[in-house]
């Protein structure tokens, strides 16, 4: 496992190096450190086999020698180097630490700890240049599926945003494990007890998932992300099953789903996490719930097409249409094949027109309408044309009587 943490500068008035304090951990143990990340090393025990040290070229690198568990093992080589390192560090020519520098550090702290030390120069971050080789320069040590922890305490006070994206980045683009996130309190040290909580960001974790889930379902349908997260036997079915029946257009079973869904996120039966997450999924389940079954068609449709997949949007907008000509179960296979015929002999426009689309779109091949060929040659074209013909679809269904309300 590895731990991400970062190095900063301390104020001359303390001597060059941070306020030692007593950081106590969420089970009862604690540490008397200058470095949280001594402290937290600690705590995590063998847990950790690697650390990424981030730093600028003028954070304190040479204290990094007087780590708590390391002090009593270094020799009068390690404190000239650290004495070196500090002048570097220190000098008023801005000459900073050098790689090689860093490289022989890194390589010392690992003899010392018997853990992977990997201290990095990062820049400050000051414009987007900075500010996207700080991620890069994270990823870069980080490999696929790695399990990791983020210690937010030290370095620059804007770090932290950089290493919050950072934890989006490699979530999404490697696949990692975030074990943890934590930073220790210093400003809410107890004027009792003197020691330092140590705040433990669980929830940020949970926050990330939520809002991952919700996109993906929102622009997708696929509710499986958020059936991950819950903690509820009978909601995490339900989400699976409505996943399941709306990637097979199965649109009959899916509202007697959302229906139970929605009731269960309104009987106060949910997990408290997904509190914060309940309006928005009961707004996005609103179109499921309509009596019609067309328009639950024509709203995938749409939603397709805001994600620009034109092919599932052409697809359902035919399908949309024929089911506003059935009055009976627009899930039977026969009454759709009358339907369609009957919307053949009636030559209805709009029908031969989205079909030509359909047809281009699922079989890869140019359309023998020079009319759609153009269309489907442009993507704000395709759009405007089939937003027109969502138009006229819906106006279409609410015009028809005898409306199917399955």
């Amino acid at each position: 496992m590895i731990l991400i943490t970062n190095l900063g500068k301390a104020k001359k008035q303390d001597n060059n190096r941070y306020r030692e304090t007593t950081y106590l951990f969420e089970d009862g143990r604690e540490y008397k450190t200058q470095l949280f990340s001594s402290a937290l090393l600690k705590w995590l025990g063998k847990d950790i086999d690697k650390i990424v040290m981030l730093g600028t070229k003028t954070s304190m690198w040479d204290s990094l020698l007087e780590f708590d568990f390391e002090k009593d093992n270094v020799n009068n080589e390690d404190l000239s180097f650290a004495e070196e390192l500090y002048n570097k560090v220190n000098n008023n020519n801005g000459e900073g630490i050098s790689k090689d520098d860093l490289s022989k550090l890194s390589k010392r702290l690992s003899e010392l700890t018997g853990i992977e030390f990997i201290c990095l120069e990062i820049p400050f971050g000051l414009n987007d240049q900075e500010q996207n080789e700080i991620l890069k320069i994270i990823s870069k040590e980080i490999s696929e599926q790695s399990e990791i922890y983020f210690d937010f305490t030290h370095g620059l006070r804007h770090i932290p945003f950089f290493a919050t994206l950072a934890i989006f980045y490699l979530k999404q683009v490697k696949n990692v494990k975030i074990k943890g996130i934590y930073y220790g309190a210093l400003e809410l040290t107890s004027s009792e007890t003197k020691k330092t909580p140590v705040i433990s960001m669980k929830n940020a974790l949970k926050t990330i998932d939520w809002i991952n889930a919700i996109t993906i379902a929102e622009k997708t349908g696929n509710y499986l992300m958020i059936s991950e997260l819950v903690n509820n036997e009978s909601l995490k079915e339900n989400l699976e099953k409505l996943t399941f029946f709306r990637n097979t257009n199965q649109i009959d079973k899916m509202k007697p789903i959302a229906k139970h869904i929605k009731q269960e996120l309104n009987q106060g039966t949910i997990p408290k996490e997904m509190e914060l997450y309940k309006e928005k999924l009961v707004e996005d389940f609103a179109w499921l719930l309509k009596n019609n079954f067309a328009l639950r068609q024509l709203d995938i449709a749409k939603q397709a097409l805001e994600n620009n997949n034109y092919t599932q949007a052409a697809i359902l907008a035919v399908e949309s249409l024929i089911s506003a000509y059935i009055k009976k179960d627009p899930a039977n296979y026969e009454n759709r094949k009358n339907a369609e015929e009957n919307i053949k002999n009636k030559k209805d426009k709009r029908y031969s027109n989205l079909k030509a689309i359909r047809n281009s779109c699922v079989h890869g091949t140019h359309s023998q309408k020079k009319e759609i060929q153009t269309i489907l040659s442009d993507s704000k074209k395709l759009t405007e044309t089939m937003k027109d013909h969502f138009k006229e679809i819906e106006n279409k269904i609410n015009t028809i009587k005898g409306k199917n309300n399955k």
